[in-house]
Parts: structure tokens; C-alpha cells; sequence
């Protein structure tokens, strides 16, 4: 696609009659990556907490704002190169007072917590992945909280302080659908050149690719892009 220059807007509907409340521009740039055909330079959902509303950009920047459209912090992360030039796509998440941004691409992978109300970073993680489009899972276990990951290898951590919890390996390529909780497990899967479905303890600690923490696997009808939703 030819690249030109656009706005980066965050709009607010009334849910009943579907009338736009406010707009407000971010910022307007000439994007880096032409993208794929099939994805938008806005990818990534907006996530609201009751309070603020998180706007992931990715390469055009990340931005808080209040419920009437003020903006209250903004975090210039840098450039994204994505594989193959896709374009951007993962969503934030946010618990209590933190906000998780993943960060996963061609370049220097990272997931970073932030403090919801100012955008001071709390920790970063490096983490070695390609370009992911996977939004982390956030579920309190146990004495913990943690932060599930879809990649290659999917990866729990401690919401708290960021320290790896436990790993898994067996997903395939361009990791695009986030994790589901069912019980006392979560659920991943991967579904380009190849399938793979895995359910993994929350308990579990350390790597336990294999290990009896595996409850099942499956493979065959694991989606490339959407992800699963659990009834």
C-alpha cells in the first residue's frame, strides 16, 4: 500500500444511538511500515478501566485520557519493525493500577507495566520474541497476579515485580490469538504453517514444556487470527 500521512483519532460513541460524544486527534504522522492489507494502523482496542481510557498507537505512540476526552499522559515507545512489515496490532491490558503494553517485534522485545494514573514505568521485561499481535491476559492466582503471554513459547509474570513465573514451548508462527483462563488453566494456541492448542496449569513454576503441568494438547482447528472465547 502506498503509505501517506493520518490522523490517529480516539472517538466516543453514546451505545444507545450510536451519535459521536467527542473526537480527539492524537497525532497525525506518515506512517513507517506500509502494514498489511488486511490490518489498519489502529489495531489495537482501546481498553477502559472506569476511569481512563488507554489508546495503544504502537509506533504513533501510547495515550491515557479521562472520560471526556482529555488527554492525561502520552509514552513515545519508539519505532516497531514487524515481520514481513504486518503493522502493529497487540492491545494493552490493565488491573487495578497497572497497564501492560507488549511490545514484541523484529527488533528489542519487551512488555512494559505502567502506573495507570501517570505513566511512570513500574518494570520491563525483555523478552525473545518476533512480532507478536497477542494482548496479554491478566488473572489473579493464588497470592498472585499474573501476566499470561502468547509466543512462541507462552509466558506467565508476576504483575507485581515482572519476574517470570513459568513457560511453555509448542506454539507455531505469528502468535496472534490471546490466552483464555478455564479453571485452574489457560488456553493457547497458534495457527500459521502449523496448529497448536495447549492448556497449562496456573500453579505451575519454571519451564514445563512436556511436563505433567501440559494438561492437554491439541492441534488441527487452532485459528491464525482470531482468538478462541470460552462459554
Amino acid at each position: 500500500r502506498a503509505v501517506t500521512k493520518h490522523q490517529f483519532v480516539v472517538m466516543c460513541l453514546d451505545r444507545e444511538t450510536g451519535k459521536e460524544i467527542w473526537r480527539k486527534t492524537m497525532i497525525e504522522a506518515e506512517p513507517h511500515e506500509a502494514g498489511h492489507g488486511t490490518n489498519t494502523f489502529a489495531s489495537a482496542s482501546a481498553v477502559v478501566d472506569g476511569q481512563r481510557i488507554y489508546a495503544n498507537f504502537g509506533s504513533r505512540g501510547f495515550y491515557c485520557l479521562d472520560m471526556q476526552g482529555e488527554v492525561l499522559w502520552e509514552k513515545d515507545l519508539g519505532f516497531m519493525q514487524t515481520r514481513n512489515g504486518f503493522g502493529e496490532g497487540s492491545s494493552p491490558s490493565v488491573y487495578g493500577d497497572t497497564v501492560i503494553i507488549p511490545w514484541d517485534h523484529e527488533g528489542d522485545s519487551v512488555m512494559l507495566a505502567l502506573d495507570a494514573k501517570t505513566g511512570e514505568e513500574k518494570w520491563r521485561v525483555d523478552r525473545q520474541e518476533r512480532t507478536t499481535w497477542s494482548t496479554p491476559l491478566i488473572t489473579p492466582f493464588g497470592d498472585k497476579v499474573q501476566v499470561v503471554t502468547n509466543g512462541s513459547r507462552v509466558r506467565s509474570y508476576d504483575l507485581e515485580t515482572g519476574k517470570l513465573i513459568w513457560e511453555c514451548g509448542g506454539q507455531v508462527g505469528n502468535p496472534i490469538p490471546s490466552p483464555v483462563r478455564y479453571g485452574d488453566h489457560v488456553v493457547c494456541m497458534t495457527g500459521y504453517q502449523g496448529y497448536a492448542i495447549v492448556s497449562m496449569a496456573l500453579d505451575s513454576q519454571g519451564d514445563i514444556t512436556e511436563s505433567d503441568k501440559v494438561a492437554w494438547t491439541g492441534g488441527g482447528a487452532a485459528p491464525y487470527v482470531p482468538s478462541p472465547a470460552l462459554y
